[in-house]
């Protein structure tokens, strides 16, 4: 091959590699996602700001754009109430190196003696984009998440956007609902309890709780909030952990369940235990740790 013959290929693939660049770059500056979302609640009493943010965009690729706060201060015993304005949607532009996009929504329960129940769905109508879900710095799996926030506190729901191939074709919304029933707080306190489960099989099914020196045992995978490895209950004085499949004659299924706290609760109980941890009298909003382990 001549030297002619060389630099004509060279010169070739350069502009090749170049136009491959300027299509992946060209791609991720037309991408274009909106977020918006109805806001309502059901229930009497509801007290909470909430506010949003978004960042990575090209606009605004590291500092942060305020969505429209939302302040609700209801009082009501008359069903279900919604708000007359919802966030403005706004353009979600990928900025030339498609590098994620973070939205934060922050709900600040401003209630003391209530809890909030929270659902937050995202209807995810998108191509090519990846959606990572946190709560409170933590993943949770799917589009819609349920959790509570107790009088005071605030939650952090965290969504991140990821162009999965600059190419490809994008196209779509993404768009948040949101709904908040307010709940009564009685007598006692909030328990928390989150589930570690390291066992192969996963036997944290396999316990229980029960509460307030009842005979009564409701199994973990009751809870709805079992799937993102927490359960809450309100209104708590004393609390026990059970084995509530208790199994005595295990071959392979043997685990150990160790159990903490921040109220300084401890506790080890094997899988083949007539025992229960507990009964804990509760003394202030305390958060369990209930961590299953193989033998």
């Amino acid at each position: 091959m001549s030297l002619k013959v060389k630099l004509i290929s060279c010169i070739a693939a350069f502009v090749l590699v170049l136009s491959m660049l300027f299509v992946s770059v060209f791609a991720a500056q037309n991408i274009n996602l909106n977020v918006g979302g109805n806001v309502s609640f059901t229930a009497s009493s509801v007290y909470a700001d909430i506010t949003g943010s978004y960042v990575g965009t090209a606009e605004h690729t590291t500092t942060a754009e305020d969505l429209t706060p939302i302040h609700i201060t209801v009082d009501t015993t008359d069903g279900a109430v919604s708000m007359p304005d919802d966030w403005t949607s706004v353009p979600l532009n990928f900025d030339s190196s498609a590098s994620p996009i973070t939205v934060t929504i922050n709900i600040q329960n401003l209630a003391s003696g209530r809890a909030i129940s929270v659902s937050l769905t995202d209807n995810t109508n998108i191509t090519g984009v990846n959606v990572a879900r946190e709560y409170n710095s933590e993943t949770f799996e799917g589009n819609t998440t349920n959790k509570t926030i107790t009088g005071g506190g605030t939650g952090t729901f965290t969504f991140t956007l990821t162009v999965s191939n600059k190419n490809s074709d994008i196209t779509g919304t993404f768009d948040l609902d949101l709904s908040l029933t307010s709940i009564e707080q009685g007598s006692g306190y909030t328990a928390t309890i989150n589930i570690v489960d390291d066992s192969y099989l996963q036997y944290s099914k396999e316990l229980g709780v029960a509460i307030n020196n009842s005979s009564d045992v409701t199994p973990f995978d009751a809870f709805e909030s079992y799937t993102q490895k927490q359960i809450i209950l309100y209104n708590v004085e004393t609390i026990a952990i059970t084995n509530y499949r208790n199994v005595t004659t295990r071959v392979t299924a043997q685990y150990t369940i160790n159990l903490s706290s921040n109220a300084g609760f401890s506790g080890t109980l094997g899988s083949n235990a007539y025992d229960f941890l507990g009964w804990y009298t509760l003394t202030q909003d305390t958060t369990f740790t209930i961590t299953i382990s193989d033998y």
